[in-house]
Parts: C-alpha cells; sequence; structure tokens
C-alpha cells in the first residue's frame, strides 16, 4: 500500500491518498503512560513513540533486529518523546514524517484565518470562501473508545471539543466507532470534520480526520488473533494480564522497561497492517462483485454499514441497471443517493410515521427470535450421553439465500373497525402480493385452549382494543430501562420490546412461514390463530413490483398522476359524522424486487473459502450474518421492516417446530438443546391431547422414539429431521413443509475434547444455560456456561456453585457478588463526569472506554424461564419482582429459606409456575415483600451489595477529579463545558 508523499512537505499531503495513521496507548486509571502511532512511508513503517514524564523513556537498543524483524518488513522506530499537553495530529504526523516546521492552528484559529484570507466581497457581507486543500487522516485503532481521548493531548481536545467562548464546531460521536463529526448540518456530521488547521508559508491546509477501528470491522476479535490470521505475526505476550493492570511499575522496573515498550510498540504496528489488509479484502469484495472501484466506499464503521453499502451497491449494478429514474448506471453518487432514497421509502422510520400508519413506532419494528425455556421449574437435567445442541447452520444466511428483498414504500392497510381477520388478510395477500417475501400482518386478539409460544407480542403495544385510552397519552412510548443511581441505564431484560403471551397476541407480527406453522396445528389451535384481528397489513402489491430497471421505469411512468399537487382528498359527511380521506396509490409505491440471495451465497462461499479458523473467515461469516442485520436495524439506510420481519418470521416458525418436534429444553432463536432419547413418537396433536401445556413443558413421560435409530451425523439427521417433523405435525407429503423445513442443514455443536454429545444441563433462563459432563470419579464439570451479562472471569467464579446447587436442589444462601464492570460509552462516561465536577466542584477528566466498578449478582431464578399469560399479568408480576431485586439484589430463590419450601428452588420455581399459569397478576401470595423487611436475610444482603458498589463507584468517580495538575491527555471539563459537549453530542447522534 501506498505510503504519505512526504517528501513534498504537507503540500504533497495534502494532494495524496488518505493518510492513514495506526495508534495505540498504555495507561493506568486517568494517566496515560504511552502513545504510539505508527504509518507507512518510505516504503516501510515508521513508529513514533511519546512517554509519560512519570516513566523512563525506552532504553537504548530496545528496538533492535529482534523487534522490528518480526513484522516481515522494514519498520523504523523514531526517537520517543515526551507526551505534551498540545500534542495534536497535525504534530504527530509532522514528527512521524520529518515534515518541515509549520504552524498548527486550532479548528477556531483556521477558520478565522481562512475567513481573513477570502477578504470581504460585496457590500460588507463576507465571502463564501472556497475549501482550503486538505490533509485526510483515518486514524486507526484497537478499540478505539479506550484510546481515542488519550491519542493526543488535552490542550488539543479542549480548544476542539470544549472551546470556553463558543459551542464547539466538532463533537464527539457516540457508537461503535468512536470519532468527531461536525455540527454544521447534515452533510457536515456525516463527512469527516476538520479538527486543525496547518499553515506552512503562504498556503493553508485543513486536516481531516475520520476514525475505524479494527476491533469493530469483523466484529470483537483479539488484535492478536486478527494479527495472527491477517499478517501472519504472532504478538508477543511478554507482558501477563496481571502486567496490564499494573502497567506504570512494569515501565518504572528497570528489567522491564524494555519489554514493556516493546509490547506497545507491537500493537501500533500490528493495528496498521492489519487494517491495510483488511482494506485489501474489502476491496476484493466489491471486485467479486463486478463493482467498479470508483463505487467502492472507504472501509468504516461496523459489519452493519459495511454490508448496507455493499448491498446497495449491488443492488445497484443488477436489479436496477438500466433504469434511468434511478440513475444507476454512469452518473456517479447521484444514482446510488436515488436508490437510498427508493429504500429509505420501506424504511422503519418510514412505516412508523403517523401517516403511514396509526399504530406509529411499533409498526415499523421488527421482532427478533424465539427465545424461551420449556423447563422453568427444573433446573438440573442429566442422562450419560444423550444431550445435543443443535442448530440450525447459517440460519439467517440460508433463509435469505431464497429471498428477494424489495425496495421501496409498501402500501400499509390499517382496516380499522372494519374488522379483517387473519385468515382473511393472508387470503387478500395471495391475491394480490407476489411470492412468500413481500409481506408481513400485525395481529391481535386472544388465544383459548392453547398455550401460544409461536408469536411474540409488543411489549406496550397499541392495539385496536386501546386505541383510545392510548391515543390520550404518548402511545406505543419505548420500553426503556430505569436508570440507577448513578444515572446509568440499566442493560436489563425487561428493555426487550417483545414477548411471549400464551393467552392472547398484541401486535404480533405473522409471515408466510408463520402461516404455514399456524397451518400444520391441530384444527381447534389453528382456528384461535386464524381468527386473530389483522391490524396492519405491509406488503408490496404484485403490479407494482418491478423485477429490472427498465420495468421500475415503466411502472413509474404508468403510475404517475401529474394532474394535482398533493396525493390525497377528503370528504366530510357532518350528517354522517366522518372525514373520509383517500390517498392515491402512485408512483410513490413502485418498488424493485432485489434477489438478495446472490450476495448471501456469495458472502457464504468466501467465508467457506477463506477458512472456519482465520480472521478472513471470521470477517465473511460477520458479514454473511449481518445481512439480516441491515435490514432489521432502523438506523441504516436499508432498514426494511418487511425483510426484516420475512427473515425472523422464518426463523421463529423453524425454530417452534424444532422446539416441538424434538421436545426441547430450551430455544435459543436458531437452536435447542434436547435429549436424544426424548424425541417424542406420534403427532403434535396427540401430544396436544394429552398434555395440553406441552407447548409450554418438556414431556419427560412420553413414547418416545429409539434413540440408536436417530442418526448421529449432521447431514443424515437432517434427512431424518425433515421426515420426522413432516409426520409429527402431520404435513407429509406437502411440498411448501418439505421446503420450508429443508431451508436450513442441521449442525450439531461440538464441545472441544468431548464432541458432541454431553451428559447434562442445567437451565435456569431463556438463555442461560451450562452444558454438564461426568467426570470419571463421578463429580460433574461444567464443559460451557452461557450467562447473559456475565463475562469469563464471573462465570468460571459460579459454574461449580450453581452447578452443586442445581443438582442437589439446596439453596442456603445467595452467591457472593462478583466483581464486574462496565466499559462506559459516552453518554454513561459524561455521567460520571458530572457526579465529578458536582461533588469535588472542580474540573472533571471525561472516562470514555474505562470500566466503572461494579459488583453483579447472579440470580437463579429469572423472569426469563416463565411464559405469561397475558400482558397485564405481566406487567403486574414483573412490577413485584423488579421491587424485589431493587431491595435485595436477588430473585425469588430467597423464598427458598423459608421453612415453607426447605431450601428447594424447584418447590419455589414450581409455585411461581402454578401461581402465573393460575392467572395471579401480582406476587402477593408469595409474601415477597417479606424479604426485604428490616433483619431480613434478602434486604441485608441486598445493603451489603449495594454499600459497596457504592463504595467502589464513588473512589471511581473521585480518582476522574482534577485537582492541581491536570493529566497531559483527556477532555477535562467544568460544569459549563460540560454542557456545551453534551449539547454538541446528542446534536450528532446517528
Amino acid at each position: 500500500m501506498k505510503g504519505p508523499n512526504n517528501g513534498a512537505g504537507w503540500a504533497g499531503l495534502a494532494a495524496g491518498n488518505v493518510i492513514t495513521l495506526a495508534v495505540d496507548t498504555e495507561y493506568q486509571g486517568a494517566e496515560t503512560l504511552t502513545i504510539q502511532f505508527a504509518v507507512r512511508a518510505g516504503g516501510g513503517v515508521r513508529v513514533q513513540l511519546y512517554h509519560s514524564p512519570d516513566i523512563p523513556p525506552p532504553p537504548r537498543g530496545c528496538f533492535g533486529r529482534s523487534f522490528t524483524g518480526r513484522f516481515g518488513e522494514r519498520v523504523l522506530v523514531l526517537p520517543a518523546k515526551p507526551i505534551s499537553a498540545g500534542l495534536s495530529p497535525a504534530g504527530v504526523l509532522a514528527d512521524i514524517l520529518g515534515l518541515p516546521a509549520a504552524d498548527f492552528l486550532s479548528r477556531h484559529a483556521g477558520d478565522a484565518l481562512h475567513r481573513q484570507r477570502a477578504g470581504d466581497r460585496g457590500r460588507g457581507r463576507a465571502a463564501e470562501p472556497s475549501r482550503p486543500p486538505r490533509v485526510e487522516v483515518n486514524l486507526v485503532g484497537h478499540f478505539l473508545r479506550a484510546d481515542l481521548l488519550r491519542a493526543f493531548g488535552r490542550d488539543f481536545y479542549a480548544g476542539l471539543l470544549a472551546p470556553p467562548d463558543r459551542p464547539p464546531a466538532v463533537a464527539l460521536r457516540d457508537g461503535r466507532v468512536m470519532g468527531f463529526a461536525g455540527t454544521g448540518g447534515v452533510a457536515d456530521r456525516f463527512a469527516d470534520p476538520v479538527v486543525e488547521y496547518v499553515a506552512d508559508g503562504g498556503a493553508v491546509y485543513e486536516l481531516r480526520l475520520g476514525t475505524t477501528d479494527t476491533n469493530c470491522v469483523c466484529g470483537p476479535t483479539r488484535l492478536g488473533d486478527l494479527a495472527r490470521s491477517y499478517v501472519g505475526v504472532a504478538k508477543d505476550e511478554t507482558l501477563g494480564d496481571a502486567d496490564k493492570g499494573r502497567m506504570r511499575a512494569v515501565f518504572r522496573d528497570p528489567a522491564r522497561t524494555a519489554d514493556a515498550y516493546r509490547y506497545a510498540a507491537q500493537d501500533a504496528v500490528l493495528t496498521l497492517l492489519v487494517a491495510e489488509r483488511m482494506r485489501e479484502q474489502h476491496a476484493d469484495l466489491y471486485a467479486g462483485f463486478g463493482i467498479p472501484p470508483g463505487d467502492v466506499p472507504p472501509m468504516h464503521g461496523t459489519p452493519g454499514l459495511q454490508v448496507a453499502n455493499l448491498a446497495l451497491q449491488h443492488a445497484r449494478h443488477t436489479a436496477a441497471a438500466g433504469s434511468a429514474v434511478l440513475g444507476a448506471a454512469g452518473d456517479g453518487p447521484a444514482g446510488l443517493n436515488r436508490l437510498k432514497e427508493l429504500a429509505r421509502r420501506g424504511s422503519a422510520a418510514a412505516l412508523s410515521d403517523g401517516r403511514a400508519s396509526r399504530y406509529g413506532k411499533q409498526t415499523g419494528d421488527t421482532h427478533g427470535g424465539l427465545l424461551y425455556s420449556r423447563t422453568p421449574y427444573t433446573f438440573f437435567h442429566e442422562a450419560p450421553g444423550q444431550f445435543r445442541d443443535l442448530d440450525l447452520k447459517s440460519c439467517y444466511p440460508a433463509i435469505i439465500r431464497k429471498m428477494v428483498v424489495y425496495l421501496g414504500r409498501p402500501v400499509v392497510l390499517e382496516p380499522g373497525h372494519a374488522t379483517w381477520s387473519l385468515e382473511q388478510a393472508v387470503e387478500y395477500l395471495h391475491e394480490h402480493a407476489d411470492g412468500d417475501h413481500a409481506w408481513f400482518v400485525k395481529v391481535s386478539g386472544p388465544i383459548r385452549g392453547f398455550s401460544n409460544t409461536l408469536i411474540p407480542s409488543t411489549v406496550d403495544a397499541l392495539s385496536n382494543d386501546n386505541y383510545r385510552s392510548r391515543a390520550a397519552r404518548k402511545a406505543n412510548a419505548s420500553v426503556l430501562g430505569r436508570k440507577d443511581r448513578d444515572g446509568l441505564r440499566e442493560r436489563a431484560d425487561d428493555r426487550k420490546y417483545t414477548a411471549l403471551l400464551t393467552d392472547e397476541v398484541n401486535a404480533g407480527v405473522v409471515t408466510w412461514a408463520t402461516w404455514l406453522m399456524i397451518q400444520a396445528l391441530p384444527p381447534a389451535a389453528r382456528r384461535q390463530y386464524e381468527g386473530l384481528r389483522a391490524e396492519t397489513i405491509a406488503f408490496y402489491p404484485r403490479k407494482l413490483a418491478a423485477g429490472s430497471g427498465a420495468e421500475f421505469d415503466a411502472l413509474v411512468k404508468k403510475y404517475r398522476k401529474g394532474g394535482h399537487a398533493v396525493d390525497w382528498r377528503q370528504e366530510l359527511d357532518l350528517d354522517g359524522m366522518t372525514l373520509t380521506t383517500v390517498e392515491d396509490v402512485d408512483e410513490k409505491y413502485v418498488s424493485l424486487r432485489y434477489p438478495v440471495g446472490e450476495l448471501a451465497d456469495r458472502l457464504v462461499e468466501l467465508r467457506e473459502g477463506a477458512g472456519k479458523d482465520t480472521a478472513e473467515g471470521l470477517l465473511y461469516k460477520t458479514l454473511a450474518n449481518t445481512v439480516y442485520g441491515v435490514f432489521a436495524s432502523p438506523f441504516l439506510p436499508t432498514s426494511n421492516p418487511v425483510a426484516g420481519n420475512v427473515i425472523t418470521g422464518a426463523a421463529r416458525a423453524l425454530a417452534y417446530a424444532m422446539t416441538q418436534a424434538l421436545n426441547a429444553h430450551l430455544v435459543i432463536t436458531d437452536g435447542v438443546l434436547y435429549r436424544r432419547d426424548r424425541v417424542p413418537a406420534g403427532t403434535f396433536a396427540d401430544r396436544i391431547k394429552k398434555q395440553p401445556d406441552y407447548p409450554l413443558l418438556h414431556a419427560a413421560d412420553v413414547p418416545f422414539i429409539d434413540p440408536n435409530t436417530i442418526p448421529a451425523a449432521d447431514a443424515a439427521f437432517t434427512d431424518w429431521y425433515v421426515g420426522h417433523a413432516l409426520r409429527f405435525f402431520g404435513v407429509a407429503g406437502r411440498p411448501e413443509y418439505e421446503s420450508l423445513f429443508r431451508l436450513h442443514a442441521m449442525s450439531h455443536k461440538e464441545l472441544p475434547g468431548v464432541g458432541a454429545a454431553f451428559d447434562g444441563v442445567f437451565v435456569d433462563g431463556s438463555a442461560n444455560y451450562a452444558k454438564l459432563v461426568r467426570a470419571k470419579g463421578g463429580g460433574w464439570g461444567v464443559a460451557d456456561m452461557k450467562a447473559r451479562a456475565f463475562g469469563k472471569r464471573q462465570k468460571g467464579r459460579l459454574a461449580a456453585w450453581l452447578c452443586r446447587v442445581y443438582r442437589r436442589d439446596r439453596f442456603t444462601r445467595p452467591p457472593r457478588a462478583v466483581c464486574s464492570g462496565r466499559l462506559l460509552g459516552l453518554g454513561d462516561a459524561l455521567a460520571q463526569t458530572r457526579r465529578a465536577i458536582t461533588s469535588a466542584r472542580t474540573r472533571a477528566v471525561v472516562p470514555l472506554g474505562r470500566e466503572l466498578p461494579s459488583l453483579t449478582t447472579y440470580k437463579l431464578i429469572k423472569w426469563s424461564a416463565f411464559v405469561f399469560r397475558t400482558a397485564r399479568q405481566r406487567d403486574g408480576v414483573l412490577a413485584d419482582w423488579r421491587r424485589l431485586t431493587q431491595r435485595t439484589s436477588c430473585g425469588p430463590e430467597l423464598l427458598a429459606l423459608r421453612r415453607t419450601f426447605g431450601g428447594s428452588l424447584t418447590a419455589v420455581a414450581q409455585k411461581l409456575f402454578e401461581l402465573i399459569r393460575g392467572g395471579d397478576v401480582r406476587l402477593n401470595r408469595l409474601n415477597v415483600d417479606k424479604l426485604w423487611r428490616p433483619d431480613a436475610v434478602g434486604l441485608r444482603f441486598g445493603e451489603e451489595v449495594c454499600g459497596t458498589r457504592d463504595k467502589e463507584r464513588e473512589r471511581f468517580v473521585a480518582g476522574l477529579a482534577v485537582a492541581d495538575a491536570d493529566p497531559l491527555t483527556g477532555l477535562i471539563l467544568d460544569r459549563r463545558s460540560h454542557a456545551a459537549v453534551r449539547e454538541a453530542s446528542a446534536l450528532v447522534r446517528w
């Protein structure tokens, strides 16, 4: 890759390509110990280090051949320099490239100089100056959230982000990829902003700074793993995890100073080399689709943004080819912008608009996968060698490979009080919509005599039944987590906006695959679903869907109604007290069919060709899995709720079929945990007759298939499963079900050193479980554990204790709280800064990317293990449940300490299950309020956990205050500048 043209000075940089500048930092607490940059220049890689005055400089000979020879190319490490408060991007470029002396101006000073040089024109009004030559820099890091505010000096950040006498022209942009954005307008916010100016003799150059995070390109991945795969260089792990927590002492230790500097410098070099290889792979990916280099966007952002850009370019060069209206060929960015505008007509924002749908935001939401436990009150399960973890292989990509995505505005039909049943809606759609991928229906109504575990409801849904009462207040508000005492958003499960309800459906999504599963149910259950009220029908009419660019142009011409400036008319009948609105279905509703399967196929092929254990393979896997996300995400230009709901609807239908046909213990989106010796014989209808709650509960006493007749190999198992599912649901010989069940190959997950079979599981929630194996001595070992919100270290401390408690069904005390922390994003970091400013009455440093210390308690009995009957019941029970958790830091497992339950978690969970199935809407009958009375175990435990957590957080906040000596790096704020930074960052939030 060609490096910057530093031989011609700043003029050469302004005339060249974007400069890739890799950065890494070493730090301890608020102090930045070293900053290291790497850039490609002069046929090799140059490295410039800066170090804190608090540690010694690199010793002589620190970066000899043993260091530079590891990278397979020439690496030059320049003499280290002290960190200064004025260190800026231009200063770093001058140091690392050996540029001539120049003046570096702040954004404000440079803007003023530029306006002054432009002069005044005409009646004293300032001229609109043409932009000066630009030096474009892309700052690349691995996890920039930790490094961005340490990469330069405090004076640079203060002048750029918190000037004392004016609103900032640049703000911090929060997100997975941290960066900067201009505050001037929409275009300014989406372009790399000017952060500094360089005055070199008579010339002025603006320096624009963008960011890339190698930790986001293919999902969170360790730098060492990326380097090994992309560059073929293993990371030097001379320093261990313990050393990284005490870096100041390591740098100061004469015997280890050189090791610490080599460890620091290598990360900057590896980040640069990995980023270069990622960009090459990015270009190759587009070339493989026949997309010319001029249409390849920069490799910035997350996998979602990468795939969104790729999908639009692919659609532009395939489905939209030949369209003059879309301008898909030969007109540069304009064609892509027109295609984006077409796609936005079908976005979540467009469907959520009050004119498109009276039900507001929920219309544009995409419902997720199926997730629930069928063992709500049985925690421990054992059967030597019988347990399996089964996945739908490449779940979402396999669905997408058969799909057509419609780009454009769908028709949204809402009958209101002219009630349509789901059956009527589907009949109408079969007549007017083309294919299985062009529609979804949102339905509401009761389900009687059958436990619904197929269609999740929208939480806090707006429906025909509550529309008038809900319209008086703000309907369909987002379900946000509460704030704790530190102002941090809780990442609790109750933030989810869908929930399974057994006795009703509220704004649930039905797609073609859902409808097929409904038709496979026993007649009484099927009639319940068919009679649900269709409240929103979103679809792409067959007559308005184009299969090519030329057909798109012809349909636009055919349906254009140019006789009126507006596209609606209204008639008011005061005698009948009605206001009738008629809207034209015109060229705005013409859509373009985009066969997205080619994109998914190619990404899957690239993944398989790259190899499963390579970084390239990981990237292609991430991109393939992200194709669904770019349609489901409301924040991307490809947002398409119809496509997103079709994909997740198919996954839910298939997961539901697997769960029932295999008598699974647990289902999570695209996979199930099941027992090979408990696969039910007979049919689903037989099961429902004998056990009406079979959809909810794992069956232990029914006729089962001989496990020896079930194939072990995945390919053979897939064939067996399809035949079994067809027989189980009574749809053998129906080609549509054969096609549905064969969408995926089946894959059993293997445990390292164990294989696909394991001996037991414990399940204590909708997504928390552990796979267990018997040791030779008879004990149990936890081979793998999934626990939301708990890291590897925390799970390691809990696994054995949980296994023992669940196996013995003996609860005597809450589990010990484990140390944890939350990596602070911008919003939470600013909240902690505000606390420090308020408490210390002084300035404070923004702790972006630092970990807020905390204690986490593991709740053994979780509400997610239970499926509630109605939304009213769920709201009432969860209100009591949350109060219990807030006051005791535990769940209802504390009830097991009462004599009534004798320490049995199973007894408590079974009582909860019976209470929920009995229809109780509160936990009053369990007297949970006694758990936080004075001197109760729950209250004492809760106070101890909260007290310890508060002390740790107070110590953390106190460490942010700036007393005498300011840190050399970072963003330091007082009360006024804190408000300005917060407002500017909110302004540029995407």
